[in-house]
């Protein structure tokens, strides 16, 4: 037990000096290093300013304002945001292993999935961060309840989102040159997760509940924000969990497949 406690210290350690590293590098280049992030804000804003657009012409959205679409798009950004610049591995996980780069990672201590998700950092992320803070500032100003309920659904949200990227980028396990694959899918996980959801037909929801968990992502936290419903918390981590659980046995799964560069067996 001793040993595995002393793993698990390294990992963290471990983990703490890529966090540092990679936040250095990512903004190593001066104004050029924000560029990214600056794009990425300015397109979520576009965004944000279609549905400012269409509240103008219309009252509600079945049911819903402005005001729960604001939430919507500030958990997405955020929680996506947060995995993209901290464990922005994962999103080219699919390379890392079609590249057979995954080797580095065998040899060190603790979690090879920890430590490939949290070898790279997207500046990026920090313009959907910002995004999404800006949206909730206005949305939640002083009310500190609100902003208990927001932040309670970011943990899941973000477990959620990297959860869901290690699936897919698991992908390049039994089919080579597959990373294009693994971002559309990615991509429409993004797009649906983007969406109001609460239309849907019953169909769709079972899916975005079941197999697709883009309901727990931004539709669920929604519902916890705007009725501050502390008792929805609860299947909101358990499915996070669960997904969390999924992911590291498909990657670990997959890793049994691994040979180095592009080979599977």
């Amino acid at each position: 037990m001793g040993c595995n406690m002393g793993s698990k210290i390294n990992q963290i350690s471990y983990i703490k000096a890529v966090l540092r590293a990679n936040t250095v590098e990512a903004l190593s280049s001066g104004v050029a290093s924000y560029v990214p992030a600056v794009f990425m804000f300015v397109q979520n804003i576009i965004f944000l300013f279609i549905w400012v657009f269409f509240f103008n012409y219309a009252d509600n959205l079945n049911g819903w304002t402005l005001r729960e679409m604001m939430v919507l798009i500030s958990v997405v950004c955020v929680s996506f945001g947060l995995t993209s610049f901290f464990c922005g591995g994962g999103y080219i996980l699919n390379q890392i292993i079609d590249r057979g780069e995954l080797d580095k990672y065998l040899c060190r201590p603790g979690s090879v999935l920890i430590s490939a998700v949290f070898s790279n950092s997207r500046v990026q992320g920090t313009g959907d961060i910002l995004t999404g803070l800006v949206m909730m500032c206005y949305v939640a100003q002083f009310d500190m309840l609100a902003w208990f309920f927001y932040f309670a659904c970011l943990g899941a949200a973000a477990l959620l989102f990297i959860s869901m990227i290690v699936i897919v980028q698991s992908i390049g396990f039994w089919k080579t040159n597959s990373a294009a694959l693994s971002e559309s899918l990615f991509e429409f996980i993004i797009i649906l997760s983007s969406m109001p959801q609460h239309g849907f037909p019953m169909v769709a929801k079972v899916i975005i509940f079941t197999v697709l968990p883009v309901g727990f992502m931004s539709l669920l936290p929604v519902t916890i924000f705007t009725e501050q419903n502390v008792v929805l918390l609860v299947p909101l981590y358990g499915v996070a969990f669960l997904f969390a659980f999924i992911a590291r046995s498909v990657f670990y799964k997959g890793l049994e497949q691994y040979t180095g560069g592009n080979m599977s067996v």
